[in-house]
């Protein structure tokens, strides 16, 4: 009998929370460890890369990481926020000295990728998540709320290091599946279907183009408003407030170039 290959579950919203909430902060080794589970979700870096950050690496000012070419992942740079940026500061104030790699072990060696795993591994235990949880699911996990939230899966390719888009393609099916409950390869025509996110007061509907090369996310724009340009639906970094329109966040005041800062983006 041919078994179907098994996709990869991603994290709830909720089960993020519970696994950042396993590492105890007070504690050395509980503070590197919910940098380095904080830092993935919220960035999608590679387990192979963030065990090979150096402090050089890192702009602890405005909170830049540089991402050093890696195996199939280009060179690039991530915007972090202030939270995992203030964890990083206080992980420094306190790890070794001896190395320049800003994760290490209490002694100052490099932590191994297996450690890596067996932790995340753990606290997913601990956390009572019924779910295979490891490094790249984390990284899944990162890439399939970008999509949500964004819908821009050319700074997906991005901020991932993907060469090929047809490696970035992957994630628009796994989200297609994730939010259809369809466990089936997307066709080969244009796919129309209502908003599986169901924001509020949205009439939004995806259209998924997988005749192209250049697949793409498009969303119907709505009626612009008087004086006011309308932008593809995004996320505010501070409340998670859908904006539909530029300027700045009205539930939180957040400014519209911090929330374009946090995303990658520029109009």
């Amino acid at each position: 009998m041919q078994h179907r290959k098994r996709e990869p579950q991603v994290l709830s919203k909720s089960e993020q929370l519970s696994l950042l909430k396993q590492p105890n902060p007070k504690a050395p080794t509980g503070l590197r460890n919910l940098c380095l589970i904080s830092l993935m979700l919220k960035t999608g870096i590679k387990a192979a890369e963030i065990i090979c950050l150096r402090e050089q690496d890192i702009d602890w000012i405005n909170g830049n990481l540089f991402i050093h070419q890696s195996g199939g992942a280009k060179e690039r740079y991530l915007t972090i926020d202030e939270v995992e940026l203030n964890l990083l500061k206080s992980w420094r104030r306190i790890k070794p000295v001896s190395s320049t790699l800003i994760f290490t072990t209490l002694k100052g060696e490099p932590l191994s990728d297996r450690y890596l795993r067996e932790m995340i591994k753990r606290y997913a235990r601990k956390a009572g998540i019924g779910k295979d949880v490891y490094p790249h699911l984390l990284r899944t996990t990162f890439a399939l709320d970008f999509l949500h939230e964004t819908r821009d899966i050319d700074r997906l390719q991005k901020v991932l290091g993907h060469r090929d888009q047809s490696t970035t393609h992957q994630y628009i099916r796994l989200y297609f599946i994730e939010y259809s409950g369809v466990n089936e390869q997307p066709r080969n025509d244009q796919i129309v279907f209502a908003d599986l996110i169901r924001q509020q007061d949205s009439k939004q509907i995806k259209r998924y183009n997988f005749e192209s090369d250049k697949p793409y996310i498009a969303i119907e724009a709505e009626e612009e408003q008087q004086g006011r340009q309308s932008i593809p639906a995004m996320k505010c970094c501070q409340c998670s407030f859908i904006l539909h329109y530029q300027g700045d966040c009205p539930q939180c005041g957040a400014t519209f170039q911090r929330i374009l800062k946090h995303w990658g983006k520029s109009f």
